[in-house]
């Protein structure tokens, strides 16, 4: 009987394990709070100085290996470098003399192929030199409208950048405008000047009439220049919108946040606008790197803060760090204050708690080291979301787990109930043979009746034999049982039988 016990007992390890697997799997799916693994990552780290060995990183999204029906080309590109200062940005044309740039640009390129080639270093001379694009220009071919759009100084469009042809087999997407910024975030300093451009794309295959309103950036644009615009965008088509800020040298240093209204057909848009200013001539270069921007409420905002010294001020120095966490509507969530002393560089690593009662939404953390009436500042974007309970993460798909529940029951009382009748078969064996080894034995003793008695016990002991049997057959075609155990089984029911009908044949 060992082999119909080893099946048993494998099957009730699997049963178990699925239950196990199950409860790890509704248990593990709670914990949907993006911070759960960064508490125990980060909560011992200490301070540190880094050594930056890595240049910055730099990607150019523009041009792109395409054909350009216009010899205005866009050179769109963006730079991060997480420990030292951007040095220099430069590129060439087609191997040509470099050119300096400090910012996206537009330049001249004349029919035929062209290489394009982007170079960036940092303040300790690490160059990235890994940027390079392939593009044709053809104005032979023909191209849809390519009007520019009328502008001051706050705004103006520079006409198609490249026209996409539209295919009758490509899909109508829902929004047929598509916009290149969801948020627009600028950083510069009192005084200074940066420009955004805006990338309008038209997926749809009507022309559309674009509605740029704005009036709550006034304050950051030259006076002169219109903030209620409108252009045209025809299908395929690919418009750019630039955006010149302009700021006042008298503009307090401080991270200010507005609202861009755009407008077409039946959709109005509000893209968030948000401009770090700074001081003039700043004495620290401050990098600021949030390690989970997708946190819950009371969850911990980890991040480490970098600050060096650009201004080589001998000895060493005390600043005031005040750490702001605000919404997009400027409300503000938490200021914090601390004063720290060090020479050329310092690095460390903070925790905020997040309030309870933090809604979800998007968060601006800023960070703005004084020292004196300088300011110097960093600032990133996080975001918050709502942490799943226990109930609500059921509530999503409680049928399915309620399903699944009585599906592992109903096999469980089936596995039982086969289990119990093999085990009363067990039982029938033991207790058969037994009472026959008592009766040739002569334990039970002769009566009048004995006879009798013994042809009515073997009537009864071949029936439940025969029940038996078809037991053993149906468990066996339904792979309940093993084969193994099914011949073990049947071998002991055919020598049960003959023991039995031995005695009768030896009368004859």
């Amino acid at each position: 009987m060992g082999n119909g016990n080893f099946n048993y007992n494998s099957k009730i390890l699997i049963f178990s394990v699925v239950i196990f697997l199950f409860l790890v799997f509704l248990l593990t799916g709670l914990k949907e709070d993006p911070n759960y693994h960064s508490k125990a990552t980060y909560s011992s780290l200490s301070v540190s100085i880094n050594v930056d060995t890595m240049p910055p990183s730099l990607v150019l999204s523009l041009p792109e290996n395409i054909t350009y029906t216009t010899t205005t080309i866009l050179l769109n590109f963006s730079i991060n470098d997480s420990f030292s200062s951007i040095g220099t940005i430069w590129y060439n044309l087609d191997s040509g003399a470099n050119i300096t740039i400090t910012d996206n640009i537009t330049f001249t390129a004349s029919d035929g192929i062209h290489t394009l080639r982007l170079y960036a270093n940092d303040s300790v001379g690490l160059v990235n030199d890994s940027n390079q694009v392939v593009f044709t220009v053809s104005t032979q071919a023909p191209a849809p409208s390519q009007s520019a759009i009328s502008g001051g100084s706050g705004g103006g469009g520079r006409g198609a950048v490249a026209a996409l042809p539209v295919t009758p087999t490509i899909k109508e997407v829902p929004d047929p405008i598509s916009i290149s910024d969801k948020v627009i975030k600028l950083k510069t300093f009192a005084g200074g000047t940066v420009d955004h451009y805006i990338i309008f794309t038209n997926n749809g295959k009507e022309t559309i009439k674009i509605k740029i309103d704005l009036t709550n950036v006034a304050k950051f644009i030259s006076t002169s220049g219109l903030f209620k615009e409108e252009f045209e965008i025809e299908p395929g088509e690919i418009k750019e919108y630039k955006i010149a800020i302009r700021t006042d040298k008298n503009l307090k240093p401080e991270l200010y946040t507005e609202k861009i209204k755009i407008s077409y057909l039946d959709e109005v848009k509000q893209i968030p606008f948000i401009l770090e200013v700074s001081s003039p001539e700043p004495l620290f270069d401050v990098v600021l790197k949030i390690f989970n921007n997708t946190l819950s409420s009371g969850s911990k905002l980890i991040f480490e803060t970098t600050i060096t010294n650009i201004k080589t001020i001998t000895g060493q120095t005390d600043v005031n760090i005040t750490y702001y966490i605000r919404d997009l509507e400027n409300n503000q969530i938490i200021e914090e204050s601390e004063a720290r002393i060090f020479e050329m560089q310092i690095n460390y690593i903070k925790t905020i708690k997040l309030p309870d009662y933090i809604k979800d939404g998007t968060y601006l953390l800023y960070i703005k080291v004084s020292s004196g009436n300088v300011v110097s500042s960093a600032s990133d974007v996080f975001y918050v979301k709502s942490k799943q309970d226990f109930f609500s993460y059921l509530n999503k798909n409680f049928m399915i787990y309620v399903l699944f529940i009585i599906l592992l029951l109903v096999i469980f009382f089936v596995e039982s109930s086969q289990m119990k009748k093999l085990k009363k078969l067990e039982q029938f064996f033991d207790l058969g043979i037994k009472t026959y080894k008592e009766r040739q034995l002569g334990i039970v003793k002769n009566t009048q009746n004995s006879i009798s008695s013994e042809n009515n016990l073997q009537s009864n002991i071949r029936s439940q034999i025969a029940r038996r049997a078809i037991m053993l057959r149906d468990n066996y075609a339904s792979g309940n049982i093993s084969k193994e155990y099914y011949d073990s089984s049947m071998r002991k029911l055919r020598e049960f039988v003959y023991k039995i009908e031995l005695p009768n044949r030896s009368k004859l």
